[in-house]
């Protein structure tokens, strides 16, 4: 009994310290087997005698084996076991004389029998994949085994020698926990079944025979003793590759993954090919986590599975295929001259070489021409930005060659030339012709009277050649008319303003020496407040010039008080006084010669200067163009599209 309580502590000991030490490689949920194709084990237990004298006595038992692993389920090898069997020889009421006859009627004796067994072994793994493990043992041997009763009883039925030895057959069951990758703890019974009736020195029914004691009961069959063990088994002659996947159990525990599974992370790549052919990580389904798993990023998309945004085009992969539909592999996918990412940022359609439809490639609008890609027609003048190319004029301002005019205008209404201020070339910009003087803008003499329109005091009516005044070009008695008095009132509705522009009120007179407006310029002023209304910020400084008649004080203060009565009526018509003020200029700022009357006549003026057309707006409120519209800002590459823009046309004061 005392070497059954030695075992139980020691596998409490062993249970409760061992697993202290255990799996500090695993890999928890993951498969895992014997790592050696050849195992050790050792270890020592319990062995009981069960024969004629059964009884609660137990013995020692030691052993050692040695286990091929043919593959995991399965391992062969030789167990050595020793000990020795304990139990105490006894008669008993249904051995008769069979007992008296062999051991002299001797009292009761605890005795022993030394044993050793050398047998081929076939186990078979349950959970060979797994920490824990159970098997199934069994197999054949031989047992050498010596009772003690041969040694010092004086028996009368001896067998030939005092060792004997028998055919054993093992059988049993075991349990296995590694606590080490290539080293585990386990526990073992086993029943081993001699073929002898001789394992205590009493072959009872061999005695039976020769004493012919027909009274005796008959214990037919051969003694057998049962071991329960426990040991440690150490796997040596490691598989380097255990899981076959090319990559050896070394550098498998320096990248972290799994010696025991092809596919650590479980992505359909064996792990060799994510560390040297891919270069993705064996641990990762995502190496470049965008969203999209390694396996169809190489074999579905034919995309980098390293890189979250393949084409680097500042969109990721997952972006470009599930939202954008854009192609993950060409940074511009639609060929336009813009990556996809700016396209985006910009508004575009990264799928349309031509978003806005106006026949340019939306890259060539950002980099070469600075149009608004978004938008067909950039300036907003009624052509489109390849008409505007193909005319020559420029697709970012409404008045390409500065006159007054929008191109649109210009070519469809008034068939002038977009790209120059003056297309006749009389003097007269296209704009002051059309608007103001009501001449026409592709005839140096509108009146065909001989006396080109920027002399001609009367361009619209030809001159009376009857050798009174035949050199101003107006009929007799309209001399006293200022040139821009015309039967035509100017259009405002087609004129372009910019800040830090002049525009001149033609055709808006006074009485002689006085600041009282005449009546024919009511017309003119209630038109030119239309300026207002189209403009609602703008803010203007009304300008008031004289010619060079009179003392300068005297036309300061009428240019002054003539500018003021401009205001006043403005403020009356309702437009608000805090948008316009007045200054007198005097005979300071001529734009005509004073020496002629033609050029006194000129000189004589009212003038808005455009000190501010849109007021500083706030940076969430958007833009507004001269016809009021908001502009939606762009994000990016808006110096690209706006600088082109802003510059002022070409002869704008």
């Amino acid at each position: 009994m005392h070497n059954c309580s030695r075992f139980f502590t020691v596998l409490f000991f062993l249970l409760t310290v061992l697993p202290g030490f255990a799996q500090d490689d695993a890999w928890p949920g993951r498969p895992r087997y014997p790592e050696g194709m050849l195992s050790l084990n050792g270890g020592a237990g319990l062995s009981k005698y069960l024969g004629e004298f059964v009884d609660k006595n137990v013995g020692t038992a030691f052993y050692a084996s040695g286990m091929y692993n043919v593959f995991p389920e399965l391992g062969v090898g030789l167990h050595f076991m020793f000990g020795k069997l304990i139990y105490e020889r006894r008669d008993r009421k249904n051995f008769g004389s069979v007992y008296q006859y062999q051991f002299g009627g001797e009292p009761p004796t605890l005795t022993t029998t030394d044993y050793s067994t050398l047998s081929i072994r076939l186990a078979v793994n349950f959970f060979p994949r797994q920490v824990f493990n159970a098997y199934f043992v069994t197999g054949g041997g031989v047992t050498l085994f010596t009772p003690e009763d041969l040694v010092t009883g004086s028996l009368k039925v001896r067998p030939k020698a005092d060792q004997n030895a028998a055919f054993t057959l093992p059988a049993g069951l075991g349990a296995e926990y590694f606590f080490r990758r290539n080293l585990s703890l386990n526990i073992e019974l086993a029943a081993n079944i001699t073929f002898t009736d001789d394992l205590d020195a009493f072959s009872s029914d061999k005695i039976r025979a020769l004493v012919s004691d027909q009274a005796a009961v008959t214990t037919e069959g051969n003694d057998l003793y049962i071991s329960l063990t426990i040991g440690l088994r150490w796997h040596i002659f490691e598989d380097d590759d255990l899981d076959n996947d090319r990559l050896s159990n070394s550098e498998e525990r320096k990248l972290g993954t799994n010696p025991y599974d092809f596919d650590s992370d479980g992505d359909r790549l064996e792990d060799y090919d994510e560390v040297y052919v891919y270069k993705t990580n064996p641990l990762l389904v995502d190496s470049d986590k965008d969203g999209i798993p390694d396996y169809k990023e190489l074999f579905t998309y034919r995309i980098n599975p390293t890189a979250a945004d393949s084409d680097q085009d500042g969109i990721t992969d997952s972006e470009e295929i599930f939202t954008y539909q854009t192609n993950p592999v060409e940074a511009d996918t639609d060929n336009d001259g813009l990556i996809d990412g700016e396209e985006l940022e910009l508004g575009t359609n990264p799928v349309d070489a031509d978003s806005d439809h106006d026949g340019l490639p939306d890259g060539d609008e950002v980099d070469v021409y600075g149009t608004d890609p978004r938008q067909a027609d950039t300036d907003g003048d009624g052509f489109k930005d390849r008409e505007e190319l193909e005319l020559g004029s420029d697709p970012v301002a409404v008045d390409t060659d500065g006159d007054g005019l929008n191109d649109y205008d210009e070519c469809q209404r008034y068939r002038t030339d977009v790209t120059k201020p003056d297309t006749d070339g009389d003097g007269i910009t296209d704009g002051q012709e059309v608007l103001s003087t009501g001449t026409d803008p592709l005839k140096k003499d509108t009146d065909s009277d001989g006396i080109p329109d920027d002399v001609d005091m009367c361009p619209t009516r030809p001159e009376d050649y009857n050798g009174i005044a035949d050199d101003d070009g107006c009929p007799d008695g309209a001399e006293t008319v200022q040139p821009s008095n015309l039967q035509m009132i100017a259009r405002i509705d087609t004129v372009i303003l910019r800040e830090g522009s002049i525009f001149t009120l033609f055709g808006v007179n006074f009485e002689t020496d006085k600041w009282i407006i005449r009546p024919e310029s009511i017309p003119i002023l209630e038109e030119n407040a239309k300026l207002f209304k189209r403009y609602p910020r703008m803010i203007v400084e009304i300008r008031g010039h004289t010619d060079s008649v009179g003392s300068d004080e005297y036309n300061l203060l009428l240019s002054q008080r003539r500018a003021e009565a401009v205001r006043q009526w403005l403020i009356r018509y309702g437009v608000d006084s805090s948008r316009i003020s007045a200054s007198g200029y005097g005979e300071t700022d001529p734009v005509a010669d004073n020496a002629t009357e033609l050029g006194r006549a000129r000189n004589r003026r009212i003038e808005f200067y455009i000190g501010k057309l849109n007021e500083q707006a706030d940076e969430n409120e958007p833009s507004i163009d001269s016809t009021g519209t908001p502009i939606p800002s762009i994000n990016r590459g808006e110096k690209k599209l706006q600088k082109k823009q802003e510059a002022p046309p070409n002869g704008e004061r």
